[in-house]
């Protein structure tokens, strides 16, 4: 499914974390490229001249693949220790990729961005200075600037937002087990109509507010 309630605050984590190297030559990024963050990231990443290769599931490939990705591998049969390419940046946004496992897929100069922060990352990001393989800790800031960038890239037909599912507020509960399975494509997202308020399928009217759970 695809539509505009999960675009703000996905996009802009799309966009802070979706980089081209400096000098502005084409990038090649590695990413997990189906979930919430991911499918962003793909489009985005294409949209700034990458070469993308995205890591799914198997039930994910035909999706990715139609977001823009140069190459998609399967995450189930493919190990990262032979992957031969070498890449500028790797978004890993399931928290599967340890740092010392991003360095060896890393270019010089090249960096590691982890959506899932924890202690590991912390103590790689300090041993930086030790690297010329770098681990970035980045925060999304959704800036007004990001939006206005963001909103650019869609009315352009660069970026489409991609549901999962959409949910009632009344099964939040299944909402949250759905996304703690971390197989899905897409955002899953929670739906919350004001009493009386009616929407077609696919419309998005004043009384219709929506909450996107997770990346």
């Amino acid at each position: 499914m695809r539509g505009r309630p999960t675009l703000r605050w996905l996009g802009c984590a799309g966009i802070s974390r979706t980089v081209c190297r400096p000098e502005g030559q084409p990038a090649q990024s590695d990413l997990w490229a189906s979930g919430g963050v991911g499918t962003y990231a793909v489009q985005i990443a294409k949209a700034l001249g990458a070469h993308v290769t995205g890591l799914s599931g198997p039930d994910s490939q035909t999706l990715v693949s139609s977001l823009g990705a140069d190459v998609t591998l399967n995450y189930k049969t493919t190990k990262l220790s032979d992957i031969v390419d070498r890449f500028d940046v790797i978004l890993d946004t399931v928290g599967v990729v340890a740092p010392r496992q991003a360095r060896k897929l890393l270019r010089r100069e090249a960096f590691f961005l982890p959506l899932n922060i924890g202690l590991r990352e912390f103590v790689a990001a300090l041993l930086n200075p030790f690297f010329d393989r770098k681990v970035r800790l980045a925060v999304n800031p959704n800036t007004p600037k990001d939006l206005e960038h963001l909103a650019g890239l869609v009315r352009n037909g660069k970026v489409q937002p991609i549901i999962d599912t959409v949910y009632p507020l009344s099964e939040a509960s299944a909402a949250h087990a759905h996304v703690e399975t971390r197989h899905r494509k897409g955002a899953i997202v929670l739906s919350v109509l004001d009493k009386g308020s009616h929407c077609n399928d696919g419309c998005f009217d004043d009384g219709h507010v929506t909450a996107t759970l997770c990346a």
